[in-house]
Parts: C-alpha cells; structure tokens; sequence
C-alpha cells in the first residue's frame, strides 16, 4: 500500500506497515513488523508539512539511541522514507496513563508505584542531563496495562541541559500546557530538571485526587492559572495521603523552582519512606467529601489578559502566536513597567498572552476603575491586541489567586479574538475596545465610555470629564455666595451617612440663583466620600409623562446611552442590578426595572413578567418592588444620593417611587435630592411631606460674593463704579453676572446704568424677580 505522503508499506527498506495506530501534531505512528527480527514496531513518521522540525525528530532518535533503561521507551532505528524522517520503537501493548485515569484511576499503592517508576526514568535522564519538558498522562505507558511497567514516552521535545545553543526561541510554546512548570509558560529558554519535578507533580495531583491540578477552556487560562493559581494540598480536598506525601507534591507543584525537589533521583529519595504502603483505596474526585479552605483571605480580584489576534501567521488558536511576534514584545514593550505603575503584576506567556491581576485597590469601585484604567494603557501599547477584563471575589492565599476569574478572561479574550475580522468590529481611535465581564461592567462608573454588542459589553475609553471646572473668560470661576447653603445639604448628607438614615432634600430658586452649580458642589463633596451619585433631569417634552424621571434615573445609574441596541441596553442594565442585588433576585429586578426605563425582556422565560403585562396594578407593584430593592441594595454597600434636577418637569409616578424608597430605607445612608423652581410645589403640592422634606431656598447673591466673583475674573483694575453697576444690574442673579462680566470683557469696558429697577415676582418661592433686561 501506499501512504499519504509517499511513505511505502516498507520503511527504510526494514519495517512492513500493517495499520495506522494515531497521528498526533508532528506525524503519524504505525504499526509495522521489523523483517530483520520478526517483531512488532512503533514507527512514527513526520509530516511532510513538518520538515522545519526534523532536527527536533532527529534528537529524539539519538536521545533515544543512547539510553537503554526499562523505564524508557527502547530505540530500534531511524531514518528517512522518501522525504519524510521516520523513528522506530519497540512496540507497546497496553494503555497510556490518560485512558486509565479516564477509564477506572489508580490506587494509592498504584499511583506511589507509578511516582517511583516515574521518577526512575527521569533520574536516568536528568543524570545524563536531559530535560524531558513534556511529562504528562499521555506520555507514560502502561505496557499490558500494568503500572509496574510504566515507561516514559515522547523525547521530541526533549533538551540537554548544556546544550551549547537552545533548540526553541523565548515565545516558543514547548510542552503541555496543562502539565507545564511555571518557567515554561513563560516561555524562558532556559530550563533544567526541576520543570520536569513540576510536571510529574501534575500528574500525581492527578492521580491522587482524580482532577487535573490546573484546568481551563483554553490554553491562555491553563497558562495564567500555572503562573497565578495554588492548587489546594491532597489533605485540604479530602484526600487521604500521609503528611509528608502531601508535603512532597505540593512542593513539587510549588511556583518557584528552586524549592522543588532538584532532580528525579531526588524525587525517588523522597519517596522511598512510602514503599511500603499497601492500603489501596479508589481515589477518585467524586469520592473525598469537600473540605472548606481556611488558608486563604477572600477579596476582589481583578484580571487583565492581551493577546493579537490571528493574522497569517496563525490560525487563530491560543497557541498559535508566531514566535517572532512574542521576542517582539519582550524587546520592545515590557508590560510589567505599566503595570507596576497600577500596583499589579504581569506575566508575559509563552503562547504570547499576557496576564495582569490586580487585588486590594480601595473600594469595589476604586478597583475596577483602577484595573479599567490599566487595561486601557495596556491597549494603547499594544495597538492591535485584543484585551479583556474580569472581576471577582477570589481566596488569595500565599500570593496566589485560586478562582474561575483568569477563566472568564481567558474566554472574553478567546472569543473577542476569534470574531476580530468579523465585519463590524467596533473600534475606539482605531484599537480595539477592552471587552468586560458583567461583575466588572456593573462596578464601572459613567467616566468610562461602556458599550456593547451582541458579543457582550466593553469599555471604549474615558469619556471627557463630566463636571469640568466651571470657567468665565477661560478663568475657573469660584464657588461663591453659597457656602451656607452647601454646609446645610453636607450637614444632611453626613447625617444620612453616619445615623444612618434616609433624607429627602429640596432645593429651589428662581432661574440662575446658582442651583446647578451648587448641586455641582455637592455631588463632588460627596463623591470624594465614597457616595455613589446617581443623576437625572426633567425634561419639558416629556413633562407628565410616567416614569420619564424614574427611567432617566435608572437608565444613567446603569451607564446606558441613546442609541445603544436593546441588547446592550440590557447586558448593562443586568450588569448594574448585580453590583449589589443578591444573586437570586437579580433578573426579576433588572426586568422589572427595565420596564420602567424601557430596557424591555423578552417575557418567555420570565413567568412573573409574563403576568404583570396582563395586569396593570400587578405590573405596577413589582416595579415599584424592584426598585426598592434596588435602592436598599445599593444602600447596604455604600451611601447612595439621587439627584433630580428641574423636578418641576418631573412626574408623578417617579416622585411616588422615590417615596416608597425612602420609608423603606429609613435607615440607610440614602439621600435623594431635588433642584426645582418655585413652581414645583404645584405640580406636587405634597411632596414627600412624611418624609420630613428639607427646602434650602436659594436666594439672590449677595453683593459681597458678587464682587468677589467680578474681582477674579477681571482683575483689580475694573473701576469701583463699574463694579456697583455689574451688581446693580444683576440683581443677585449669579448666571447673568456672568454674562454681564463676559460682555464687559468683550465690549468697550463700560457699563450703561440699568434702565430701571426690578418687580418682585411674588409667583416666586424666594420672591426674587428674574433680572431686569436693557
């Protein structure tokens, strides 16, 4: 017969191919019959695609040649079959380790027979200075399924360790990921016994516990895990092994090379006290009851991954990054300088990843801005790397993270970058967006530009300053005239704060007393103390209407913008709801408020949401409930304030809303806050009056803070008698002395006396008429 590739049913003029037996990532393997002795044969064949690795095949075969030891896969020949390079080996029958752990797992007197047998082999190999690099289930035989007979297979990416030239590149992604020492998933060029000891602990972790000691959906996250993530000793997960044996694999699994055993001969050493162990238990994973750790702090944990996406040179898989390309990086970007800049550690991977964890930054919020931030100057260094963000509580033991949120980065990150040619990939100043998991979008705030698409949620950029430094004649303007009143709101934020309790305020005044800018005050004082300030603003065009404040409000907590697709909308609605609302309320809260905020659910997978659009009162109080659990969780994490602006075009049902929300968070640190005209007391002639509403009526400025504003903007050079006309002509009013002063500035220097003097508007809650016009 004749073989793909031109290989002949003789190879090397020796060995008669009877069947293909596999094929793995370097060439296939047969079964032949050796014409010189009559026996069986394993012959593996390499690619043709292959031949830039026929040094690493050929290495293989002369490692193999050199070594005679039963531990060890025996040699017969090598050659070449056309223009394919062949190697010969004794033929096996039997099982590898992987179909066993698969099939029925090992005792413990089994897998202690295995580790000594194991650990033989690799004494012979460390011994003659020959790294393995690739110890794992897979690569150790059981010939007529008996551990007793194990033998190491696969030598191709074997090394020696003086080796005057390295055979693989930094970047280079040589063995397992799964079973890799930490040194290798960083790709180092250099490595010696000891990631063979980390390797083989892989195994027995497995073998013992009947779990893979690292395990993740993509190669990016078994990378970052080896690099960041403890796995829990055989004792902690109910395994019941002697101390010392436990004590041998967790240092054999520990982080740092040097405190591993230092070779296999070692190993061996360390595990001649446990020959003697005959009791032999199954154990398997689902058979040691769970234990709880104690060992590890809990704590919010944030982490940040960048990999390129597939280009030509890949296709698209993990591992696939070109070598040049990660030797690139190294050269010329080195994340960890912009990392350490944030208080986070990085780890450049071999398969041409990078990992970022952040832990400890403040509050909730403080972090995931702060990581938002770092993923963000990571992105504007890598131009075109996709980079993705997770959040999560994590146990943080020993410096170490052990929880699934390396995995959903590693997903996010997998799934931006196998979609990054897609048509209609959004863009941010030409780099790809930062995509987010839905813990870290909900803990994000309105400073950063958060969007989203059917792929999920993302993070643009920063978004301009929202509350820039009011500015007249390009000069910031002072806070003047109304301290009194700023320590009046601070004085009940304080209270609402430290009481704690629930606090309904009123500001009014007539147009351009200074309302906006006092509330401007305010939402930055009370920011700086850790209060969470949500912001909405009656609208004339939709004065009356139901639930339009309510919606605003909810709509601008939760980030959402116009414009956005529905499924957007609700990715950012949900996110916003599970910053704080317990898990099992979370999609009944966000759909209920969805309907108030028009952010609408499908109903088909929603009983409750199916019946209240039935039923109008129904629909009614679950809204009203959603939101009220909203306020009440959001309260039980942090002081909350919502600000509502020109209340005098607000509606009825919102305002009633927020009075459900304020008698049911008496006491919590919750403070709502309404600026108004004087007329809004006859839109709501009650307003909250049994929650003892506070008004702060803002009245004209005075003279004093008048001339004071006047003095920093044009100097001390403007006359005294233009100064008393400025005010004159004001009347208290701040938003025209400002325009006074600018047109002063840009005209002739002078001010016309006023025309005449003003009426008192006694339609005016402060009885402040609106300034005199010329």
């Amino acid at each position: 017969m004749v073989l793909s590739g031109a290989v002949q049913e003789v190879i090397g003029d020796r060995f008669e191919i009877e069947r293909l037996v596999g094929s793995g990532g370097m060439g296939e393997v047969y079964r032949a019959r050796d014409k010189l002795t009559g026996g069986l044969v394993a012959v593996k064949v390499l690619y043709g695609s292959m031949a830039r690795d026929s040094e690493r095949f050929k290495r293989e075969a002369q490692l193999l040649a050199e070594i005679s030891h039963p531990r060890i896969v025996k040699y017969v020949a090598h050659g070449m079959a056309g223009q394919r390079a062949y190697l010969a080996m004794e033929w096996l029958e039997g099982e590898d380790l992987s179909d066993r752990l698969e099939r029925a797992g090992l005792t413990l007197h089994e897998t202690l027979l295995l580790a000594r047998r194991a650990a033989e082999a690799l004494a012979v190999l460390h011994e003659r200075g020959i790294v393995h690099r690739d110890i794992k289930p897979s690569n150790l035989f059981l010939p007529n399924k008996s551990v007793d007979d194990v033998k190491v297979l696969d030598l191709g990416v074997a090394r020696l360790l003086h080796a005057s030239r390295p055979s693989t590149r930094s970047g280079v992604m040589v063995g397992t990921p799964g079973y890799m020492a930490p040194e290798q998933a960083r790709g180092a060029k250099e490595l010696d016994a000891r990631a063979d000891i980390f390797s083989l602990g892989c195994v027995l972790y497995e073998c013992f516990a009947g779990r893979p000691a690292f395990a993740g959906e993509n190669v990016a996250a078994l990378l970052a895990k080896i690099l960041l993530e403890t796995p829990a000793s055989l004792r902690e997960i109910g395994i019941e092994v002697p101390p010392a044996l436990d004590d041998l694999i967790s240092r054999m699994l520990s982080k740092h090379a040097m405190a591993r055993p230092p070779n296999g001969a070692a190993v061996l050493r360390e595990l001649d006290p446990f020959a003697r162990i005959k009791d032999a238990p199954a154990q398997r994973a689902s058979a040691p009851v769970m234990r709880a750790l104690t060992g590890g702090e809990r704590r919010l944990v944030s982490v940040v991954m960048a990999a390129f996406p597939p280009d030509a040179e890949g296709d698209g898989a993990l591992d696939a990054i070109p070598p040049s390309r990660n030797e690139t990086i190294a050269a010329s970007f080195d994340p960890r300088a912009i990392v350490a800049s944030f208080g986070g550690e990085a780890e450049l991977l071999a398969d041409g990843s990078i990992v970022v964890t952040l832990a400890g930054k403040g509050g909730a919020s403080d972090q995931v801005a702060h990581a938002a931030r770092c993923a963000l100057a990571l992105r504007s260094q890598l131009v075109t790397a996709n980079v993705s963000l997770a959040t999560g509580l994590a146990s943080v033991s020993g410096g170490s993270i052990v929880g699934e949120i390396i995995e959903r980065a590693a997903a996010i990150l997998a799934t931006a970058r196998s979609r990054h040619h897609e048509a209609g990939e959004e863009t941010f100043a030409g780099q790809s967006p930062v995509f987010l998991d839905e813990t870290t979008a909900g803990l994000l705030d309105m400073r950063f530009d958060v969007g989203g698409d059917d792929r999920g949620l993302f993070i643009r950029g920063l978004r301009e300053r929202e509350a820039k430094p009011r500015t007249l004649l390009g000069k910031p303007t002072p806070f003047v005239g109304r301290d009194r009143e700023l320590s009046t709101l601070l004085g009940i934020f304080e209270e609402c704060v430290y009481e704690p309790v629930a606090r309904a305020v009123l500001v009014t005044g007539f147009p351009g007393a200074g309302k906006s800018r006092l509330t401007t005050e305010l939402v930055r004082r009370v920011r700086e103390q850790g209060a969470e300030v949500w912001l909405a603003r009656g609208d004339p065009m939709s004065e009356g209407s139901p639930f339009s404040l309510l919606a605003r409000l909810i709509r601008r907590g939760a980030g959402i913008t116009g414009g956005e697709p529905l499924v957007v909308r609700q990715q950012k609605l949900k996110a916003r709801v599970a910053r704080h609302v317990a898990e099992a309320d979370v999609m009944r809260v966000t759909e209920f408020l969805g309907e108030a905020a028009s952010v609408n659910f499908p109903e088909s997978q929603s009983l409750q949401l199916r019946a209240a659009r039935s039923d109008a009162m129904l629909m009614g109080d679950q809204m009203r409930r959603a939101f009220i659990d909203l306020v009440l969780a959001e309260t039980s994490a942090q002081p909350l304030v919502m600000v509502l602006e020109d209340l005098h075009w607000g509606d009825g049902p919102s305002v009633s809303f927020l009075d459900s929300a304020l008698r049911a968070a008496g006491e919590k640190p919750f403070m709502v806050l309404a600026v108004a005209r004087g007329e809004v007391h006859d839109a709501f002639p009650n307003l909250w009056e049994q929650r003892s509403l506070q008004e702060v009526r803002l009245g004209p400025l005075v003279r004093r803070a008048g001339e004071r504003l006047i003095r920093d903007v044009l100097g001390e050079t403007v006359t005294n008698e233009d100064l008393a006309r400025l005010l004159d002509r004001a009347a208290g009013n701040v938003f025209y002395l400002e325009e006074l002063i600018r047109a002063f500035a840009e005209g002739t220097g002078r001010v016309a006396p006023r025309a005449s003097s003003p009426k008192r508007d006694t339609g005016s809650s402060t009885g402040v008429p609106p300034p005199a016009q010329s």
